[in-house]
Order: C-alpha cells, then sequence, then structure tokens
C-alpha cells in the first residue's frame, strides 16, 4: 500500500487477483505463457487498484471504510 499502512493497524482486506483466457488459448500456448498472464495480474494489482476496489465495495454496501480514502479526506456520515 503506498502509503504504507501504520504499524497500528489492525484489520483485514481481500481482494481478487486472476486471470481470463479460454481453452483454446490455454491449448495453443504453453503454461509458461499462463504463468506469465497470472504474474501480469498480480504486478498490475497495485495500490490504486486496490483502493478502487475498496471504494466500491464500501459504496455498495454503503459504509464508510478508512482503509479506502486519505485520512484527510475521510469523514464520517
Amino acid at each position: 500500500m503506498e502509503p504504507s499502512l501504520s504499524d497500528d493497524y489492525f484489520g483485514n482486506l481481500a481482494s481478487i487477483v486472476g486471470g481470463v483466457t479460454t481453452a483454446g488459448e490455454l491449448l495453443e500456448h504453453n503454461l509458461g505463457w499462463a504463468a506469465w498472464n497470472l504474474h501480469e495480474a498480480v504486478v498490475n494489482h497495485t495500490d490504486k487498484v486496490v483502493r478502487k476496489q475498496c471504494i466500491f465495495v464500501s459504496e455498495c454496501l454503503n459504509v464508510a471504510v478508512d482503509l479506502c480514502y486519505d485520512s484527510n479526506d475521510f469523514k464520517m456520515q
């Protein structure tokens, strides 16, 4: 996370990372190709992506999640 979470942070966050392909693509390419696609998904799972997902979930559930927002912007509603 950028910025890093504070040392006294206590909580959890689950965020799914995956790749999408077809059976034809898997048969056409080798296992290294599939591994590379998963690697790219992990590398691109950045702080910005995690926070965007967090904001989406918090808005859907209509709850405030302090990890989603910059501490200067966070306001309880």
